[in-house]
């Protein structure tokens, strides 16, 4: 049997953006995910998709709303958001119910698509109605107590602290840890998927 030959670099990160905004292959990537005990990755993702698509809904324009700019791409990445396995024995990850129609790839920052990736004149914060979701996004993902802390590195979980010790709800404040997470994601749950 030859080997398999694995595709060119600039080829392989164009095929992995691709993937994540596939529902169907994405699908099979996040469970794959838990198969390689990478759930926690994929999990942060969703939960930065489902924080984009609702401050997009309150900050946005209701005109502007569902109708994508030039530069966005409109897609449904994650048709259902997952919480982790209850079980570490789990196979597949639960499905939620909760909607996340993502108005742009995860690969595009909360803030490039409120200002259709033109520079913003003034800092732009989560709505005060999101608070709640960005501290349990805390909890679950940074916090290094907790069972489903991403492997990030001290210096973003340190930024993360003072921004959220300061009340400093900035849209930008995952972004850091979301580029980790993603080159997590590429570099090694997705090298082991193309060679499955």
């Amino acid at each position: 049997m030859a080997p398999r030959v694995l595709l060119s670099l600039p080829n392989r990160r164009v095929n992995f953006n691709r993937m994540l905004d596939d529902p169907i292959e994405y699908n099979k990537f996040r469970t794959f995910a838990v198969s390689c005990f990478s759930s926690e990755l994929t999990a942060f993702i969703e939960e930065y998709q489902v924080l984009k698509a609702k401050t997009i809904a309150i900050l946005r324009p209701k005109s502007m709303r569902g109708r994508p700019s030039d530069s966005t791409i409109c897609t449904l990445a994650n048709p259902e958001p997952t919480k982790l396995p209850a079980s570490p024995h789990a196979t597949s990850p639960p499905k939620t119910s909760e909607s996340a129609y993502t108005p742009t790839s995860v690969t595009t920052s909360i803030l490039d698509t409120l200002t259709n990736n033109s520079k913003p004149t003034h800092t732009v914060s989560f709505p005060s109605q999101l608070f709640d979701k960005l501290k349990a996004v805390y909890w679950d993902y940074i916090d290094p107590n907790s069972y489903t802390s991403v492997n990030a590195s001290p210096m973003v979980v340190r930024r993360i602290d003072e921004m959220m010790n300061n009340n400093n709800y900035n849209v930008t404040l995952f972004d850091e840890l979301k580029d980790e997470v993603l080159f997590m994601l590429y570099s090694d749950v997705y090298t082991r998927y193309i060679r499955k």
